[in-house]
């Protein structure tokens, strides 16, 4: 006869990513994921560059967008919920502060940069500098 250990918490376990019938090896360990991912494109158009970010479940007031000399950051912080009537028994989602930088290339105008915040995705606006056209000067005969 085998003794085996009981684990009164261990019906948890069926809780997991195994349970719906994805292999734990695709999984990244809970110590190694970071506090906040954000995923975010970046789009030139004609006129701009556009960076949109997926920023779900954020506050609009938590979210910084900053200009400096040639670098713009991108930084926030989504809150952990309060809820003492609650017992969390698998959490996933992550909670805590991020920080983006982008390096600016020369081509755009930093004074014209704005940002919209609509259904957890952030979207900042890089306005391109007007292209200097070739100013051809008349050479005059004297």
């Amino acid at each position: 006869m085998r003794l085996v250990m009981h684990d009164p918490m261990n019906w948890l376990a069926g809780f997991g990513p195994s349970c719906c019938g994805v292999s734990d090896r695709y999984v990244e360990n809970d110590a190694n994921m970071p506090s906040i991912s954000v995923r975010m494109d970046i789009v030139e158009t004609p006129e701009s560059f556009k960076i949109v970010a997926e920023l779900p479940g954020m506050e609009k007031e938590a979210i910084r967008v900053v200009v400096h000399d040639d670098l713009l950051t991108i930084s926030g912080e989504r809150k952990q919920m309060e809820d003492s009537d609650r017992n969390v028994v698998w959490a996933e989602r992550r909670w805590g502060s991020f920080s983006r930088s982008f390096r600016l290339p020369d081509t755009v105008d930093k004074s014209g940069v704005s940002a919209d915040y609509k259904n957890g995705v952030l979207e900042v606006t890089i306005a391109k500098k007007e292209e200097q056209k070739p100013k051809e000067i008349e050479v005059k005969v004297n």
